[in-house]
């Protein structure tokens, strides 16, 4: 007589144990290659998983069902963090994935210093934390390439903080630390300086009108006089200034463009570099795991495109 049986279904939002031949629930005992990925997860704060295994390497299907017993009880090591399940086809994208307490608390124990970043909406940190991955992952693959990071800038010239100050006494506090890229592959010592980069995850309005009554403008105007006063040499000890504004449309980012040719007088300005990737609800593909944000150009006010795996447009 034929028997019918029943498939269960694990949902990938429900945490429910992972069990053994005789039932048992499975425990994960922590391997190098874990704190590695707690590591690279508390230094982007969330990351879809193709992202960590872009950064860490290895193979992807071991990578996820890994990852599926670090989340699972009654291991609790990762999160997957709530704000994603908001997209439309959250079930059909890689999993994003966050250090849980237990993760965070290994870490502390073996002497890692966690990473302490502002809280923001979901959409925005995802955003945040793919460009700064996008940007490791492109130097990470280029042997001419250097990533100079925060606490190394902040030890070599004694700069106070990442903010910077204005004249009129307040500060810019960009979307995420400072950083040099330093080209290696140059005839001469040749670098560029970021003081952070501004994530846009589409909260502003679109059209160049309502962007002069937004926080963009705000943001422009204070860049803008930071280049004026040459304020990054003093506070930073560079010579160059770089910043990167992405957003979510290419209707945005040239209307963005067209508001800083406005307020410069249309001359606009090699210091401000523009892109665009989806949006974390858009219904196409997120931006995929590469470095991205270094080999496709960056667009520009009044000055011709750029790209940031080369020193060469300047």
């Amino acid at each position: 007589m034929e028997t019918l049986t029943t498939r269960h279904y694990r949902s990938r939002w429900k945490p429910a144990p992972l069990l053994g031949k005789n039932g048992e629930k499975k425990e994960a005992r922590i391997h190098p290659r874990d704190i590695e990925a707690f590591a690279v997860l508390d230094r982007f704060g969330v990351l879809p998983l193709d992202y960590v295994h872009a950064l860490i390497g290895g193979n992807l299907a071991a990578l996820r069902s890994r990852f599926n017993l670090l989340w699972s009880p009654p291991n609790f090591f990762l999160s997957r963090p709530d704000g994603q399940r908001r997209c439309a086809n959250a079930n059909y994208r890689y999993l994003v994935y966050a250090n849980g307490t237990q993760a965070k608390a290994l870490l502390r124990e073996r002497g890692h210093a966690l990473a302490h970043r502002r809280a923001s909406p979901f959409p925005h940190q995802l955003m945040e934390s793919m460009i700064a991955a996008s940007i490791h992952i492109g130097i990470a693959g280029s042997p001419d390439l250097r990533l100079i990071d925060w606490n190394r800038i902040k030890a070599e010239t004694g700069s106070p903080a990442a903010s910077i100050p204005l004249p009129r006494g307040s500060s810019i506090v960009p979307d995420w630390e400072p950083f040099i890229i330093e080209y290696a592959g140059s005839p001469k010592s040749a670098f560029r300086f970021f003081p952070g980069f501004e994530a846009d995850t589409g909260t502003e309005p679109v059209d160049a009108a309502d962007l002069e009554r937004s926080s963009i403008r705000g943001k422009f105007e204070d860049y803008l006089s930071v280049l004026k006063a040459r304020t990054y040499e003093s506070h930073f000890g560079v010579s160059t200034f770089f910043i990167p504004f992405v957003t979510t449309t290419e209707r945005r980012m040239t209307s963005m463009i067209a508001l800083l040719l406005k307020l410069t007088g249309g001359k606009g300005s090699p210091h401000f570099l523009f892109k665009h990737v989806p949006s974390f609800t858009a219904p196409e593909r997120l931006a995929p795991p590469t470095g991205h944000m270094l080999t496709d150009p960056w667009q520009r006010a009044g000055f011709p495109p750029i790209n940031l795996d080369t020193i060469e447009g300047r």
